[in-house]
């Protein structure tokens, strides 16, 4: 069909003001089965602002095209990119509530509207505006029936599993075991199954792990020896968070941001301790803390689980914090993370909550009369605290290592996410001095030298783009003997850190790829690194079995043959490349070695056995030269005795193939 060449007719505009509502109030209902009058205030915000942004779009490119002419291309990108783009950086200025996933299906429906508009007939537009009308009408009557209707028709419906994968670190090949929505939220109205709400703990427990996700719900899990079986089970005890009554006060926590931060966990031969950081709501006093909360006694009689323990405070932030804006903390700056000093002490991260002097007044982190942007210092017998350090924006990880140093990560703003050794006295600058800057600028205003971090104690390393840190270990004893004494932190950009220090320095570090956003780390009593992520996903680390003997990941048939291949090209990766065929190490590049002459790579020096082989690599010959080189090429060079698995060898050849 031609190009509808726009003009301000009825049909033009009023299948715009159609699609507006569509491409927002259709997927919107589909993601939370919920009717549009039904969503908290800061979604319906959300999503008037994704139809502003389309009718914006709608506007400028008919008053591109009337001016510039067909130019469609160019017209339709300038006017899409100029109002989806400022809204975007609205939100990004603003931290205002949004949703990925309905604003990436939101983009593509106002693309698919836009051509249509342009492409289609009058004559055509009239009915699809009334079925659009009727469709969108339909749907928010039918409130989470279409929700229902499509879960169950799609099979959407997410169901525990596990997923193994390998890792190739540095100084490891790592085994990655994947234990995914074994934690998931189901809801008895027929709606999907979710995530847990983010935030909680982790911490080891006899012989497995206490999880409390960010709405104070406890799981007790175990793992069997072999790692393929996961057993989780919900308790009746729960942290004694009141998200019931915040909520009813202030509005639906859609941030997440009201939460558990923390638990710590102690044994003592039968007996356990359980503590947990979390916020209080405090309906009389229309404000809200930071507590700390601690129960404890058997652990036979906790995991019998025949009833709810009961809770003690030991602490709560002063002062107590009104809601504004509709939130306690409207970004995440909460801390909360926990460590034990000895003789006693615990020690506690509490974050600014945003009362850093720009987003909300007063300057909280400089002033020691309150808790806020702080490390507080808890006598467990007498209750009694004070300010331990003082200048933290949001510490989201605290470890206590074998020498007694006290280690934190923290966030900071665009840039200046740090790593700090917590000093008693001691002041960290924030507000007053970070390496980062205000979203949208290139500058932080309240830092009096830019770039520079003057005046207070300095962090002992500072990213710059951040990675947005999380909780932190330091590796002791276990089975990653050359990753003794390294930080690994936790990020929620799909990464962990591994640092390497040296004299309080940091000298190296590297980036492990991970699947999700890392919200907690431990090191379990075998060794193994335990992870989890804001998906309610549990990963086990551990260092892959070197060579190919029975139990390495080379021989594990419930692998798929790619990750086979992947492990076992590992143990070839000294010396070869696979790369683009010319890129040589101390051996040649593998990348392309299919059909290529053998001992026939440019650029590298073969030895004369290879060379004067003949005839070209295929599957069959790598096979028997992989078999035993030596007997392939008598006089080779390579330093490899062969690989006997025909299994393995075709894996491996599978992998080179791809």
């Amino acid at each position: 069909m031609k190009i509808s060449r726009p003009d301000p007719t009825f049909s033009w505009w009023l299948l715009h003001v159609a699609a507006g509502f569509t491409i927002s109030f259709i997927p919107a209902q589909l993601r939370s089965g919920k009717s549009i009058w039904a969503l908290p205030s800061t979604e319906i915000h959300f999503i008037a602002g994704i139809i502003i942004a389309y009718w914006t779009t709608a506007i400028l490119l008919t008053l591109l095209l009337k001016s510039h002419g067909n130019t469609l291309l160019r017209n339709s990108t300038l006017a899409f990119f100029a109002a989806f783009g400022s809204y975007a950086l609205y939100i990004l200025i603003t931290e205002s509530f949004y949703s990925r996933s309905l604003l990436a299906v939101s983009l593509i429906l106002s693309i698919i509207f836009l051509a249509l508009a342009l492409f289609l007939e009058s004559r055509i537009r009239r009915p699809l505006v009334i079925a659009l009308a009727i469709m969108a009408v339909a749907m928010q009557i039918g409130g989470s029936r279409p929700t229902e209707l499509m879960n169950k028709i799609l099979d959407l419906e997410p169901k525990p599993h596990i997923t193994k994968s390998f890792i190739d670190s540095h100084l490891y090949s790592l085994d990655a075991v994947e234990f995914r929505h074994y934690f998931d939220v189901c809801p008895t109205n027929g709606r999907p199954c979710e995530a847990p709400p983010t935030g909680g703990g982790l911490s080891r427990l006899g012989t497995g792990y206490l999880l409390s996700t960010g709405d104070g719900t406890l799981h007790y899990f175990t793992v069997d020896a072999s790692i393929d079986v996961l057993k989780t089970r919900r308790l009746k005890s729960r942290v004694p968070i009141n998200s019931s009554v915040y909520e009813s006060g202030v509005g639906p926590n859609t941030h997440n941001t009201f939460r558990v931060t923390g638990t710590l966990l102690r044994e003592y031969g039968d007996e356990f301790e359980l503590l947990a950081a979390h916020h209080f709501w405090k309906p009389e006093e229309k404000c809200g803390v930071l507590r700390v909360s601690r129960t404890g006694g058997s652990r036979a009689q906790f995991l019998a689980d025949d009833r709810a323990f009961e809770w003690k405070t030991i602490y709560e932030t002063t002062p107590c914090l009104p809601a504004t804006d509709g939130h306690l903390t409207r970004g995440s700056e909460s801390g909360g993370r926990m460590a034990m000093l000895g003789n006693g002490k615990l020690l506690l991260t509490v974050g600014d909550h945003q009362y850093d002097g720009l987003s909300r007044q007063p300057i909280a982190a400089q002033d020691p009369g309150n808790s806020y942007g702080k490390t507080i210092l808890i006598d467990m017998a007498n209750g009694q605290s004070r300010v331990y350090s003082l200048g933290h924006r949001n510490p989201q990880g605290l470890f206590v290592d074998d020498q007694g140093t006290i280690w934190s990560t923290e966030h900071g703003p665009k840039g200046g996410d740090e790593i700090n050794i917590i000093k008693d006295g001691a002041n960290y600058g924030w507000p007053l001095a970070t390496f980062g800057t205000q979203y949208g600028t290139h500058a932080w205003p309240l830092n009096v030298n830019q770039g520079r971090h003057e005046g207070f104690q300095k962090p002992i390393f500072a990213w710059t783009p951040s990675i947005a840190v999380s909780d932190l270990i330091r590796l002791q004893d276990g089975i990653f003997p050359l990753w003794r004494g390294d930080l690994l932190i936790a990020s929620f950009t799909k990464a962990l850190y591994r640092v390497r220090l040296d004299e309080g320095r940091v000298i190296n570090m590297e980036s492990i790829p991970i699947t999700g956003r890392l919200r907690h780390l431990l090191q379990a009593s075998d060794g193994k690194i335990v992870t989890y992520l804001d998906s309610g996903t549990v990963i086990f680390l551990s260092p892959a079995a070197e060579g190919y003997g029975s139990s390495s990941p080379g021989r594990d048939k419930t692998i798929s043959q790619k990750l086979r291949g992947e492990y076992l090209f590992s143990n070839c990766s000294g010396c070869h490349a696979l790369r683009d065929g010319s890129s040589h190490g101390i051996g040649p590049d593998l990348g392309k070695i299919v059909g290529r002459a053998i001992g026939g790579a440019s650029g590298f020096s073969y030895s004369d056995a290879l060379k004067t082989h003949g005839g070209a690599w295929d599957q069959k010959s790598l096979d028997t030269f992989l078999a035993n080189p030596r007997a392939f090429s008598p006089g080779t060079s390579m330093a490899f005795d062969g690989m006997p698995d025909p299994s393995d060898r075709a894996a491996l050849i599978d992998f080179l193939s791809r």
